[in-house]
């Protein structure tokens, strides 16, 4: 392997796993939210005042995280057949944990 493409891979292993992030920050939050009050109308006013007004409808953002997750699967892929090992389990971890928060999201899309 030369130089170049571990650079490029460790670069889309970073994207992938920021991008893999961003979603599963989403539904910490929720959960977070979720603990905090006991009625469902206050929950989701209070979860919709953490997101900025751009996502805070629940269809949309859902819809934004499973395109962030799609392409932290993509990145992933991308890198797994010839990285260096460190990198492979990074990228294992990163498709397993973005593959189940991407059907958490399209169940929830239901």
């Amino acid at each position: 392997m030369n130089g170049s493409f571990i650079l490029k891979s460790k670069i889309y292993t970073f994207v992938g796993l920021l991008f893999m992030l961003v979603p599963l920050f989403y539904q910490i939050l929720w959960i977070y939210v979720f603990s905090k009050f006991d009625n469902h109308a206050e929950r989701v006013e209070e979860f919709r005042r953490y997101l900025p007004s751009i996502i805070s409808e629940p269809g949309t953002s859902s819809i934004i995280f499973i395109v962030f997750c799609f392409l932290a699967i993509i990145l992933s892929l991308i890198c797994l057949k010839h990285s260096i090992k460190l990198l492979k389990v990074v990228n294992i971890t990163t498709l397993i944990v973005a593959g189940a928060l991407m059907s958490l999201l399209l169940f929830s899309l239901l």
